[in-house]
């Protein structure tokens, strides 16, 4: 009788392994599984700009990141950037639009780098003013 219960325990085994290890390849009511994004890499440029405002990102310390904002100064308004102090700001420059200067008036981009030096939760805030 001992010798029958031992493989009838591994059928029963091998069964319930295989309908639960089943479930986990099919999707839930049609929807198929969210992609799990690549972790971020360090070394790599992190590019933002207008289109990214309110968003979230995970980004490695250590990574540069490239921040892009269109602007123009001769109206009297410029970027006021805020950040948090796990990110430092390596450069600031501006690019006119019009870098010969015949259009009086015209705007052009804002460019930060900043570099990731702490861990947790960052934020850089800007206010057009």
């Amino acid at each position: 009788m001992q010798d029958k219960i031992v493989p009838l325990v591994g059928i029963i085994i091998v069964c319930l392994a295989a309908v639960f290890l089943a479930g986990c390849t099919e999707e839930q009511d049609g929807i198929p599984p969210t992609p799990t994004p690549p972790p971020p890499v360090p070394g790599e440029v992190y590019m933002f700009d207008q289109t990214n405002n309110g968003e979230t990102y995970d980004v490695p310390l250590d990574a540069e990141i490239r921040i892009r904002l269109p602007e123009n100064p001769t109206t009297g308004y410029s970027w006021q950037m805020t950040i948090t102090p796990g990110l430092v700001i390596e450069n600031e420059s501006y690019q006119p639009d019009d870098p010969g200067g015949r259009l009086v008036g015209a705007g052009g981009t804002r460019q930060w780098i900043l570099r990731t030096v702490q861990p947790g939760l960052q934020t850089v805030t800007g206010v057009y003013a």
